[in-house]
């Protein structure tokens, strides 16, 4: 069912994005529904608010949509600080152009977060 295969697509990036999560410091959250997703940057250097948040950081963000677009894998930013990357799938995307996608995108965030001063 087409619905169904929607679902599993959208809880299949969620992990691989939770994933990376884990193995980095610049990225604060992962959130979305389906197949649109928002994963924001924050400044790991950056001093937490009341409720221990670092920063927003659109400038990690900017950094990651360039080296991406340099990889020719286009991404949207936007919400707070411009700071949320987008994940915004074709209902139609296949798994094959799903894993090009992360895999492309999880390089560039590791590449990112190593140059960040910490």
């Amino acid at each position: 069912e087409f619905l169904a295969e929607v679902i599993k697509k959208g809880d299949y990036i969620r992990e691989r994005l939770n994933e990376l999560k884990g193995k980095v410091s610049i990225i604060g959250d992962i959130r979305g529904k389906g197949l649109m997703m928002g994963c924001e940057f924050v400044d790991p250097n950056g001093t937490p608010d009341q409720i221990g948040s670092l920063p927003a950081s659109g400038e990690i963000a900017a950094a990651v949509q360039k080296a991406c677009f340099e990889r020719k894998l286009v991404m949207e930013k936007g919400g707070r600080n411009g700071a949320v990357m987008r994940c915004l799938c074709a209902l139609t995307v296949s798994m094959d152009e799903i894993n090009i996608m992360l895999e492309t995108f999880e390089k560039v965030v590791l590449e990112i977060d190593s140059s960040v001063k910490k």
